[in-house]
């Protein structure tokens, strides 16, 4: 299994080799967003759809209202 490093933090995988190119674009295209992004916000999705978190769960954690997640 193959990974693409974006940052020290994250490792992503994927198995299949005919579609690399299409996920490395991807990723750079991911990345290039993460980076243009407020730290926060970009926090913010991380929590989301890397740790799995509950909207209200990041609210607390950041001392925002769910709204404003």
């Amino acid at each position: 299994m193959a990974t693409v490093a974006l940052d020290e933090h994250i490792d992503y995988y994927y198995t299949s080799t005919d579609d690399s190119e299409k996920i490395d674009y991807q990723l750079q295209q991911l990345s290039s967003v993460l980076n243009a992004i407020k730290p926060k916000d970009a926090l913010m999705l991380k929590l989301k759809y890397e740790d799995g978190l509950l909207v209200s769960q990041i609210g607390s954690q950041l001392n925002l209202k769910e709204s404003a997640v």
